[in-house]
């Protein structure tokens, strides 16, 4: 949008040559808080007094990179609802802050590096909000860390944010070849069989997790997810019920749906 200073996604920095440059920010352009530099911790003071809106969006991004809408959804959340930053004072914050290296852009960082770290962080903060991005990073890093697993275990939780889970749980196959007394490998793998709705392949791989040492509560919670639902659904079958759509997780619920013998549909599940 011409003057906004907002670009779409996928289009790059400009600077004119002889001038200060002008960054472009899309609202999916995903930030990260940088660690001061050397030069900067002699003389922190001289960043303040900070803006209000500058002190929110530091706090926002100190636990995870944010792209700019997630920005404001957390700080509206955090501040109970007080303070709901506007387009164009989020985004003449985030131009300042990335003019004074205390944040970065990550997927400019990515492309200049193409680094192990870089595509890991990059993974970690993608979603589906930008599709083509993601696969362009998934493609890369599957031939270029094609025996990484931290970089495969990334790709295949950037893939399962994107809702592609065929694609996470081939990822996380290869992986397992490379790595196949990896935990988390296994860990990873029942999540996305059990949001696949094998939840009886997704128990068995919770437990070699386990097996491997992958005994954290997360892993227990899902383990008993997938014994849950399981249980739930075989009983319903054999009371005469037919399934009609697996066990599978949406809008925050863990769902299936089975079919009376009188032909009526059940769901069957229950929170996340």
């Amino acid at each position: 949008m011409p003057g906004s200073g907002i670009r779409d996604p996928g289009s790059g920095v400009r600077a004119a040559r002889g001038h200060r440059p002008e960054i472009d920010i899309a609202v999916y352009d995903i930030f990260a808080a940088v660690t001061p530099r050397p030069a900067h911790a002699e003389d922190p003071e001289s960043f303040l007094p900070l803006h209000r809106d500058t002190f929110h969006i530091l706090v926002s991004l100190a636990d995870r990179d944010r792209h700019g809408y997630a920005v404001m959804q957390d700080v509206l959340e955090r501040t109970d609802g007080k303070l709901r930053l506007s387009p164009s004072s989020l985004y003449a914050s985030i131009r300042r802050l990335l003019e004074q290296d205390l944040i970065e852009e990550l997927e400019g960082r990515w492309k200049k590096s193409q680094d192990v770290d870089s595509t890991i962080q990059l993974c970690e903060a993608l979603s589906a909000v930008r599709t083509t991005l993601v696969q362009q990073v998934a493609d890369f890093a599957q031939v270029k860390f094609a025996s990484n697993v931290p970089v495969l275990i990334a790709v295949s939780r950037m893939y399962m944010r994107s809702n592609k889970l065929a694609e996470a749980q081939s990822v996380l196959v290869a992986a397992g070849k490379i790595a196949p007394r990896d935990g988390l490998v296994y860990r990873v793998l029942g999540e996305v069989l059990l949001r696949r709705g094998d939840a009886d392949r997704a128990e068995k791989v919770f437990e070699r997790a386990a097996q491997f040492g992958q005994n954290d509560d997360q892993t227990k919670t899902w383990l008993e997810r997938s014994r849950v639902f399981k249980a739930m659904q075989a009983k319903a079958v054999k009371a005469g019920a037919t399934e009609v759509l697996p066990v599978s997780e949406a809008y925050g619920w863990r769902l299936g749906r089975v079919r009376d013998p009188f032909g009526h549909h059940w769901e069957i599940g229950r929170p996340v």
